[in-house]
C-alpha cells in the first residue's frame, strides 16, 4: 500500500514540475499566451478575434494556448492569479502586458497593444 501511495506521489511530482516549468518557461520571449475553457461562452464569442490576431502576428511571437480546464491551465491561472477567462497575456523580455476589459473583443484595440508593447 505504501508503495502504490509513493508511486501516485511521484507522478502527481512529476506533472506538477512540468506543468509549472511549462509556464515558467514562456516569460522572458516575445509570447502571446491565450487562456480559455471549451465551456466558456465568452471564449468561444472571442475565439474568432483571436484566430485573426493571432494570424496576423504569429511571425512576430510565439502564440501558446491554455486551455484552463486542464492541469496545466490551472496550474497557470493560479500561478499568475488570473481572476477571468478569456484571458490574454502579452509577454515581451520579462514584461508582462494584459488588454484591458473591451479591448479583449476588439481586434483594433488587440493590434494597437501588441504594436505599443511588442515591438
Amino acid at each position: 500500500m505504501f508503495k502504490r501511495v509513493m508511486i501516485v506521489l511521484s507522478v502527481i511530482l512529476i506533472i506538477s514540475c512540468i506543468a509549472y516549468a511549462v509556464a515558467d518557461n514562456t516569460f522572458g520571449k516575445k509570447e502571446i499566451i491565450y487562456v480559455y475553457s471549451k465551456t466558456c461562452r465568452a471564449c468561444m464569442f472571442f475565439k474568432p478575434i483571436y484566430n485573426q490576431f493571432k494570424d496576423s502576428h504569429k511571425s512576430g511571437a510565439k502564440f501558446v494556448e491554455l486551455d484552463a480546464d486542464t492541469f496545466q491551465g490551472r496550474s497557470f491561472v493560479i500561478d499568475n492569479r488570473i481572476s477571468h477567462i478569456p484571458f490574454i497575456l502579452m509577454v515581451n523580455n520579462d514584461k508582462k502586458y494584459v488588454p484591458s476589459g473591451m479591448c479583449m473583443f476588439d481586434y483594433q484595440c488587440l493590434n494597437d497593444m501588441y504594436n505599443d508593447v511588442m515591438k
